[in-house]
């Protein structure tokens, strides 16, 4: 990494593991129609894939490189915020 892009990965990390939006989050689901065990079960499989998933993107970086792996997350990540953002049903979510 080069200097320029180091405080910015910085920065990256701490607002996504921050989690300071994850209570407004919680309302955001309530508000749209989602019960309490849907939104449990939501965050079960978020956490199931998540573990699932860490051996596979490991993999990934060793064989696409570590940027091009964390900017194909990046965009994923931006994805399913639209789809949080814009879904009405618990498919979309």
């Amino acid at each position: 990494m080069t200097a320029f892009s180091f405080p910015i990965f910085q920065a990256y990390l701490f607002f996504r593991n921050a989690h300071v939006w994850l209570p407004v989050f919680y309302l955001y689901l309530l508000q749209s129609g989602l019960s309490y065990s849907s939104i449990f079960l939501l965050s079960v499989l978020q956490n199931v894939f998540q573990v699932l998933l860490e051996v596979p993107s490991g993999v990934m970086c060793d064989f696409y490189g570590r940027k091009r792996t964390m900017t194909v997350a990046s965009v994923l990540r931006l994805a399913s915020v639209l789809c949080f953002l814009g879904g009405r049903s618990m498919i979309l979510f």
